[in-house]
């Protein structure tokens, strides 16, 4: 968020985060970062299940006993633990309508959602780029503005802003040397898919040709290339109009009130970025720190339980 919307502690939080302790990837791409939480969840006895979708959070008398997964399969637990995004958790998943939830859900603001560009690019990019990492370039200081355009999407004007990702030059995705991996990545609203259907490719010839300013002659090298819309992300994350980082950091909404973890559901948990923490919960090391938060009051509740 620019700085005359987001909460201080949020913004003080965030530059802890990519000034003094710089800003880093797991080596081997991201997907190697939850495979590892993957492996050892599997190794203390858990059972990862997937590409199944959860119908329903079971409850009896408003309290969560459990889940409904495709395929009409139950699964009873002690609690439940909802890392979906919060409007689907409440809204649809939920078995019965708790009101005074959904009626906060009514004002609460999440973050804008983006627009990426995925290209292939039949050079190594070695003479073109000095600097061989994520480069975020903006043509304005005027940062208000950059977050104003993609919410407006006026795909007739040029973005002043694109952050531009080479994967490839960390990691070993393409069995030649001489071709390179990119994304190039702004920020977006969500709009309709008719909107973003129509305007799609002129929007990421925008961004390709901003990336010029990086990367001379960029469309030249360009073997393929993949859009993703706001839509793309809502798909294949079911997040709110496709929202990046959950609840946005605003003063009205970063209070651990605002919303809890330990969820007004009895025996259902949130986590992720559509809780809320007191400083900030976009991010990865918010979430993480989410769930670790959650599993130790849930720990606690259980020994509790068994002491009286």
């Amino acid at each position: 968020m620019p700085a005359s919307k987001v909460a201080a502690i949020s913004a003080a939080a965030l530059y802890r985060e990519f000034i003094l302790d710089a800003g880093y990837y797991p080596e081997g791409g991201m997907q190697l970062f939850s495979n590892s939480l993957a492996q050892t969840f599997r190794e203390k006895g858990g059972e990862l299940i997937l590409n199944k979708r959860v119908k329903n959070i079971l409850t009896n008398n408003k309290k969560a006993i459990g889940i409904l997964i495709d395929g009409d399969v139950v699964y009873n637990s002690r609690y439940v633990v909802s890392n979906a995004d919060a409007m689907e958790t409440f809204n649809t998943l939920l078995d019965f309508k708790h009101n005074v939830i959904i009626d906060k859900l009514k004002n609460m603001e999440p973050t804008f959602s983006a627009f990426a560009v995925y290209l292939g690019v039949n050079s190594s990019l070695r003479r073109e780029l000095n600097d061989r990492c994520t480069t975020w370039y903006f043509t304005t200081y005027d940062i208000d503005s950059c977050y104003e355009f993609p919410m407006e999407n006026l795909i007739s004007e040029a973005p002043n802003y694109v952050v531009c990702l080479f994967p490839s030059f960390h990691n070993n995705l393409s069995p030649d040397t001489n071709k390179t991996s990119m994304i190039l990545f702004s920020a977006a609203s969500y709009k309709t898919e008719k909107y973003w259907n129509q305007n799609k490719s002129k929007f990421a010839q925008k961004l390709i040709h901003k990336a010029e300013n990086i990367i001379p002659n960029l469309s030249k090298y360009i073997e393929v290339s993949e859009i993703a819309t706001p839509h793309t992300f809502y798909k294949y994350t079911s997040n709110h109009r496709g929202a990046l980082y959950g609840w946005a950091c605003t003063v009205d909404q970063i209070s651990k009130e605002t919303f809890p973890q330990d969820s007004d559901v009895e025996n259902l948990a949130l986590v992720g970025h559509w809780c809320t923490n007191g400083v900030g919960q976009g991010g990865i090391s918010e979430v993480i720190y989410s769930g670790k938060k959650a599993a130790t009051f849930i720990l606690q509740k259980l020994t509790e339980k068994v002491k009286a």
